[in-house]
Formats: structure tokens, sequence, C-alpha cells
């Protein structure tokens, strides 16, 4: 009976190892599996490196409250804009709270799901983070050989220290402006995007797979009521932020719930 188990134990270790060493060929371009399979993972790695071929991610910001800050510091906040109340407290050690409406753009320049941030005072900072695939990572995803990725890491108030900052990108997730229309994401690309975060965010991996990565100067503003701010990141590692006089539809809708005037 023993002897039997011995080797019920063995065989399953044996079974797993080599379904491990399958994964690892299939998904990360060795030469194990059918060659159906090789060219479906091609094809799939061609269809990511298309929605990476974004120069620039650009988005509008604008104050849609600013209250007097009653709280003390408990940090700044972040919802999707739909569920955001206004004038979450915060604190921080301000004398007032501003919330900020974030709406960025995909590829063909529509408007994506807006996000709102609340934070302490009215100065802000924003970090972002350029990522270039070359080297290792490049020689297993070779389709994304060239491609960058940009990804806005996250907006911290004065005052607060950036690893305390709002995640702008969620960490380990696809930014929405890479992704595919179907909302459906294969486990293949979930994978590698969590290595794209890795990337992002471990030097002695980045240096293992000879990746470059770019980390612009983090951009600081005041946001004040009645402008809009545009917050553009270039995939050759410029971050800028602009303003003008803010106009028409979001004018408008300010206007309607009383807080401009």
């Amino acid at each position: 009976m023993l002897r039997w188990t011995t080797k019920l134990a063995t065989l399953s270790l044996l079974v797993a190892a080599g379904a491990a060493t399958l994964y690892v060929f299939q998904f990360r371009g060795g030469t194990a599996g059918t060659a159906h399979e090789r060219a479906r993972r091609e094809e799939h790695l061609r269809a990511i490196a298309k929605r990476l071929q974004v120069e620039r991610r650009v988005a509008d910001v604008i104050v849609v409250d600013q209250r007097p800050s009653t709280r003390p510091a408990t940090g700044p906040t972040t919802t999707p804009a739909a569920s955001q109340p206004t004038g979450s407290p915060g604190g921080g050690g301000a004398t007032f709270q501003t919330t900020l409406l974030f709406v960025e753009y995909d590829r063909g320049g529509r408007p994506l799901p807006a996000k709102a941030f609340t934070i302490d005072g009215d100065l802000a900072r924003v970090d972002g983070v350029v990522i270039h695939f070359d080297g290792k990572f490049a020689n297993e995803y070779g389709a994304l050989r060239g491609q960058a990725v940009a990804l806005l890491s996250r907006l911290h108030a004065e005052g607060h220290p950036p690893e305390k900052g709002l995640a702008i990108d969620p960490r380990n997730d696809i930014p929405n402006v890479y992704r595919d229309d179907d909302p459906k994401v294969t486990e293949f690309e979930r994978t590698l995007w969590q290595q794209v975060w890795r990337l992002a965010e471990d030097e002695a991996y980045r240096k293992e797979m000879g990746v470059r990565v770019v980390r612009p100067a983090a951009v600081q503003t005041r946001f004040q009521p009645d402008r809009l701010y545009t917050l553009t990141l270039e995939t050759d590692g410029g971050l800028h932020v602009s303003s003008r006089p803010l106009q028409g539809v979001y004018r408008d809708a300010l206007r309607r719930h009383a807080l401009l005037d």
C-alpha cells in the first residue's frame, strides 16, 4: 500500500511539473504546444500591441466642488465619478477640500468613464511612468518590441507623500485607454499586465528583463474652479498640464449645479 501511495505521489508531482512547464512555454514564448496555440498567442499579442499604439494619454480635469474641511487628516479619497459624494470628507490639515473630475479620452477621442478625486487644499501633483519594451521581455513577447506603455501612477495633494497618493491607473489592472472594446479580458492578457506593473515597480526585475523605464518629472498645479485643466502624458516621457477658461458643456453642467456662481 505504501509503495502505491509513493508512486501516486511521484506521478502527481511529475504531472504538475509538466503542466507548469507547458504553461511557461506556451505563454512565455517557448516552443511547446501546438502550432495552432502558438499562432493564437501571436495573434493575441499583435492585437494587444495595436492597442498600445497610443502616442499620448490625454485627460481633462475640472473642479466640481470646493468647501471647508472640518475633519482631521485622513488622506484623500477616490471613487468612480457616478458614486462620488460631493465634498467627501478627507481632512489633511488644509482648511478646505477640492473635488476633481478626471475624464480621459480613448484612442478615438471618445471620453472614458470619469473618475473623481477629493484632495486637501487645491495644490496637487501627478506622477507618471513610461515603459519601453525591449531586451529579454521583448524576446518573450515579440509583437510588443518597440512599443511603450504610459501609466498615470498617482495624484497626491500637498503635504501627502507620493506613496500615499491616489492611484489614477489601478495597480495590476489594464488602464481603460488600452482596453479592448470587448470587456472580457483573457487570463493571458491579465497576466501580461501584471508583469507590466511589476516592470514599473521592481527595479531588479526591469534590469533582468532589459526594459527601459522613463519617469517624467511630476507636474504640479493649483486646481481652481471655472478652469479646464488638460493633462498629457507622452510615450516619449513628457508629462504636461495646461489650463484655460472653462467653456461649453462643462461650464453649463456646473452652472446647473450652482458650483461656479
